[in-house]
């Protein structure tokens, strides 16, 4: 599980790349029955809701709370991301071949260990932020 000093430096990155730029599309490989009904992005119904309202905002600031990153939006809304046990947040350029996300690019992000994306956040100037979670607990 990433600890306190790693989601700080998460959110204080992330807020330093992304600060002030759009989000353009959302996309998400979750999709489970056992969260139907709950407010999150695995339940197939309310992602549609959260893809409606997030999509066109503008990220304001990223920040940190306990274990959450904080994605905070021109509309009101704050996108919450608690990476569990194994997950990280990425940011590169990727893209999507037979639904499944590679990095666009040779380096770091290519590495085997970053297979595992579940949600991607694509946003202004052909960037993204890709959470990374194996075990699907984040």
């Amino acid at each position: 599980m990433p600890e306190l000093p790693e989601v700080y430096t998460t959110a204080k990155i992330l807020n330093r790349l992304s600060k002030g730029l759009k989000i353009k599309d959302v996309w998400s490989g979750y999709k489970s029955l056992y969260h139907r009904g709950k407010k999150n992005i695995k339940d197939t119904k309310y992602y549609k809701e959260f893809s409606k309202k997030v999509i066109g905002t503008k990220i304001i600031k990223v920040r940190r709370l306990g274990k959450n990153v904080l994605i905070d939006l021109s509309g009101g809304d704050t996108i919450l991301i608690h990476m569990k046990m194994t997950g990280h947040l990425l940011f590169g350029q990727y893209k999507k071949i037979k639904n499944k996300w590679i990095a666009a690019s040779v380096g770091p992000l290519q590495d085997s260990y970053n297979q595992f994306i579940r949600m991607v956040l694509t946003i202004s100037k052909n960037r993204h932020i890709a959470l990374y979670d194996m075990r699907k607990f984040a």
